[in-house]
């Protein structure tokens, strides 16, 4: 069950992917690049206590982000930052890019799909195994791996909410209480 921030976050990076789409798919793949910009720069820093101080005016604070980002960052996604600050929710910034990227890469028919195993795979294996991962469901892969020894051999995949569980350590738990 999705968490209340991140329905909201989802709400906010849903309006603001639909206002980028109208005018393309550059600027929808440019603003996701605008908000990592804004999650980056207050992750942990002086600006994000800034930004959250009530004893500073919005105005000052919008000032600010205008002087720091205004002609890096275009103005929708600047004035979406703006939003959250005036709504006491900077710390929201993090989930509403996580969740419009995984929108538009869900637009553009790509899945990120994390795979786990025993020892590193080559190169070649990794492209194998995206390309069949994405037969199967009809999407370009974007594999993320990495490296769990105590799985023994196989491996894990998890996309999305979907997990499947081809490990050698998994195995032979469900051998054990078959056993028992």
């Amino acid at each position: 069950m999705p968490s209340l921030n991140g329905s909201i976050a989802k709400r906010y990076a849903e309006a603001l992917l639909e206002l980028a789409l109208a005018k393309g798919e550059v600027v929808a793949d440019k603003w996701e690049d605008d908000l990592r910009v804004f999650a980056d720069a207050i992750e942990n820093t002086p600006l994000l206590q800034f930004l959250e101080n009530p004893k500073v005016h919005f105005a000052d604070k919008r000032a600010t982000l205008i002087r720091a980002f205004g002609g890096a960052v275009d103005m929708e996604p600047l004035n979406l930052f703006s939003l959250l600050i005036e709504r006491d929710r900077p710390g929201l910034l993090r989930g509403v890019l996580d969740a419009y990227s995984a929108l538009l890469m869900e637009r553009k028919g790509i899945a990120i799909a994390e795979v786990t195993t025993a020892v590193p795979l080559p190169d070649s294996r990794q492209r194998e195994l995206a390309t069949r991962i994405g037969a199967l469901l009809g999407k370009t892969i974007e594999l993320r791996t990495k490296v769990d020894p105590s799985i023994i051999g196989g491996l894990v995949v998890r996309i999305g909410d979907r997990l499947l569980d081809g490990s050698v350590a998994t195995r032979l738990s469900r051998l054990r209480s078959s056993l028992e």
